[in-house]
């Protein structure tokens, strides 16, 4: 995203919170001064007339206000934050693992699972959840940033909006869920086959289990 789109972008938002903020203030002063005269001459249709249209009119419209400027951040913020994703994305030649976020961005371990998780579940068709099963990691390949790597292009942002948390998007952020849920659980069995004195005679019973998780995985994975 260029500067001058963050900086008018960023001005709109600013703008939202204003105006909003103002109206509403507006709004509450104008409610406090008719309780007053109602308080002191009655509900009569003047006052009453004149309340709606410089009292509510003015706090439906700043409410309005601040719920899209918050709208706006938060795609805003998500949009920014899919830029910088993919930005990691091409100097790793397309793909992204967690440990990367924690290291370029600064976050945990949870939120950059997070993170890519749910810019995945917006935009499946492009970037696809890899399982590597001997190391046990878990990275992200945006098949776009591939393509253009092989092709020998420099890096280009991706102007595909983000879509609103739609249904679709929640299943596949579930889907996502279950992979890394059993994945995390083969991950745990495969750590006690590796212990295999440590087993106790169980060896078979976990190998068949990893296997049969491994299964489980394949099939959720292409599901999504």
């Amino acid at each position: 995203m260029k500067s001058i789109d963050k900086i008018s972008e960023g001005a709109s938002i600013t703008f939202d919170f204003a105006a909003g903020g103002v109206s509403v203030l507006i709004g509450l002063l104008v409610t406090f001064l008719f309780l007053i005269v109602w308080g002191i001459f009655g509900l009569q249709a003047p006052f009453v007339a004149g309340y709606l249209l410089f009292g509510l009119t003015p706090l439906g419209i700043g409410i309005g206000l601040l719920r899209r400027g918050h709208a706006r951040k938060t795609a805003f913020k998500r949009k920014l934050l899919r830029n910088s994703i993919r930005k990691i994305a091409f100097q790793n030649r397309g793909r992204v693992k967690p440990l990367d976020l924690v290291t370029e961005l600064g976050y945990n371990s949870q939120e950059a699972l997070q993170a890519l998780r749910e810019i995945t579940a917006e935009d499946p068709e492009n970037i696809d959840l890899q399982l590597d099963y001997d190391t046990g990691e878990i990275y992200f390949e945006f098949q776009d940033i591939i393509k253009n790597i092989k092709a020998g292009k420099p890096y280009e942002e991706n102007f595909f909006n983000p879509r609103t948390w739609t249904e679709t998007a929640a299943k596949v952020a579930k889907r996502i869920d279950e992979v890394l849920n059993l994945f995390e659980a083969y991950r745990t069995y495969k750590h006690r086959l590796l212990a295999e004195s440590s087993l106790n005679g169980k060896l078979e019973e976990y190998q068949f289990k990893v296997r049969q998780l491994r299964e489980e995985i394949e099939q959720i994975r292409r599901s999504i």
